[in-house]
């Protein structure tokens, strides 16, 4: 066997204070990894032997007896190197879970202390998450109650277990294919601390390896200096590349290159992509997601609510057993046609959402004596619809209902049945089953809430109508007994909550019931369900099907 470097005696003592493993190898077998410090240097505190010398276990292994690592540290190092390598095997998670399977509770706490002890809590964190969304774990009452996953380790989880098992990925690291993996974001946010992140950012860039050892001898008094080679190299690498590994520039290149041919198979150039179809998608993009959030902090906070209780207040006798319609720009045609309907049989007002002014005349013309709620909001924007459902929710203390705009009721009976019992929060007459979780909720195109009792669960749990592609870690757990989690939503056939299904879920778990209210076809018919693009996209077929719902 020959080592992987070749360094004097000197140099060699060098390498071994500041590296934790060396490789030898052998042309006609198997490579051997010496190991002298357990993390791999992922982590700022360094794990040596010596730090569990005392408690060194053996085992059976073939006959023979081996040295093992106690189990409460075996579990911290299995996470410790499935999230040094971003978990890209499916068969590290499945080690860790079994050998947790297999410990009592006080086992299980010491390595949580452990962890807390080396700076790696949130590593072991983010296992533990892992185990519950990709292999359905299932810890201790004891444990599970102290384990807190914060939005950090919740939104690392969710990214490796999409990548998982996506053969295509790039994700993955390949040892042949260079050490790009070792930058991935993963690693800084999953540190405990700033300083942790800052440290390992510095130790990353600067703590020399192999390939400085091996490619630049320098004499033994000068070898500090690989702190300084190193940076450069990994800047060269980043500009230039090599053989194994593209640079920044030649990846880039590669994308744009792959946009352009996709660009000319419709009919455009390279300077329509570049200078037109790029530079457009990212003002696309950034004015999109500052509209969102000038809409939700600005005007909504500051102007719409204020608005909205003083347009309560003039029409505070027909604030009772009340419904909302909301607007939506380039949908006024549904609307019109759902409100010929019920306009004038229940207390209704209509809300309008970044419509246009030739929209809102179209409504106020044809229904004059409708109230009207027109949202302010930035140009040309509107607000996403949970958060209309938030700022309605702020502005009623009483029961209210909302229907969606493309809904036509043709039996307003159907309003006369939905009081509620004492412990039931919402009702409404279309039916979704989650078979997995056993939870029966209606649909949200028509929903009649109670208002009190969805308003005390928002505030138990700081949650709101909006959508939740991220669950907040604090309600994981919660969500986990109720099979409910990254791997079921409320709507099984959707990968995130949708606008108050949150809401919904966290009902349920208190033990509150929804009203589901039986209807038929004759009843009431919504377009969304039954559309299709070809008629949502030709004015023509719509103006048809909208005329046969007025007939």
């Amino acid at each position: 066997y020959r080592a992987e470097i070749d360094l004097p005696a000197k140099h060699e003592e060098k390498f071994m204070e500041q590296e934790n493993s060396i490789s030898f190898y052998h042309k006609s077998s198997i490579p051997i990894d010496l190991h002298w410090e357990i993390t791999g240097r992922y982590l700022l505190c360094p794990v040596y032997m010596d730090t569990f010398a005392d408690r060194i276990e053996s085992t059976l292994f073939f006959e023979r007896d081996i040295f093992s690592i106690p189990d409460d540290i075996m579990l911290v190092y299995l996470c410790v190197h499935g999230t040094s390598h971003c978990w890209e095997r499916l068969e590290w998670l499945c080690c860790f879970i079994e050998l947790l399977n297999r410990q009592n509770e006080e086992t299980i706490f010491n390595a949580l202390n452990f962890a807390e002890q080396i700076n790696a809590k949130r590593i072991f964190l983010l296992g533990l998450f892992l185990g519950q969304s990709v292999l359905e774990a299932k810890y201790p009452a004891n444990v599970q109650s102290v384990i807190e996953y914060d939005d950090g380790i919740v939104k690392a989880g969710e990214k490796i277990s999409s990548q998982m098992f996506d053969t295509g990925s790039d994700s993955g690291h390949d040892s042949s294919a260079g050490a790009a993996w070792r930058f991935s974001p993963l690693h800084v946010m999953i540190r405990d601390s700033l300083k942790d992140k800052i440290g390992y950012l510095v130790f990353l860039l600067t703590m020399p390896t192999v390939k400085e050892w091996s490619k630049y001898p320098i004499p033994y008094t000068l070898t500090p200096f690989y702190r300084v080679i190193r940076p450069f190299r990994l800047a060269w690498l980043f500009l230039v590349g090599n053989k194994l590994e593209r640079s920044f520039f030649s990846s880039g290149y590669k994308r744009v290159k792959e946009m352009v041919a996709k660009k000319r198979m419709k009919g455009r150039g390279l300077f329509f992509t570049c200078f037109i179809y790029l530079p457009g998608r990212f003002i696309e993009k950034f004015l999109s997601n500052s509209c969102i959030l000038i809409n939700k902090y600005i005007f909504n906070k500051y102007i719409n609510k204020q608005r909205l209780e003083r347009f309560h207040d003039s029409h505070d006798h027909i604030m009772d057993h009340h419904f909302y319609m909301i607007g939506m720009p380039g949908k006024i045609d549904f609307l019109e046609a759902s409100l010929e309907l019920i306009h004038n049989k229940i207390n209704l007002f209509v809300i309008l959402n970044g419509v246009k002014e030739g929209e809102k005349k179209q409504i106020t013309k044809k229904f004059p004596d409708l109230p009207v709620f027109d949202l302010s909001t930035f140009y040309s924007s509107s607000i996403p619809h949970g958060e209309v459902i938030n700022l309605l929710m702020q502005a009623n203390e009483k029961p209210f209902g909302l229907i969606d705009h493309d809904l036509y009721i043709f039996n307003d009976q159907i309003f006369s049945q939905l009081d509620f019992n004492n412990d039931e929060f919402i009702s409404g007459p279309f039916e979704i089953h989650n078979q997995k979780a056993e939870l029966t909720f209606p649909a949200t195109f028509f929903l009649y809430i109670n208002t009190p009792i969805v308003k005390k669960i928002m505030n138990k749990y700081n949650i709101g109508a909006q959508i939740y592609t991220r669950i907040p870690s604090r309600l994981l757990p919660i969500l986990n007994d109720m099979n409910l989690g990254y791997d079921n939503f409320l709507k099984g056939y959707l990968n995130y909550f949708d606008p108050f299904n949150l809401i919904f879920a966290m009902a349920f778990y208190e033990g509150y019931k929804a009203k589901i209210l039986k209807k038929n076809e004759k009843d009431m018919i919504h377009l969304g369900g039954h559309a299709t693009d070809e008629i949502i996209q030709s004015k023509e077929k719509l103006k048809q099907v909208i005329d046969s719902i007025r007939q």
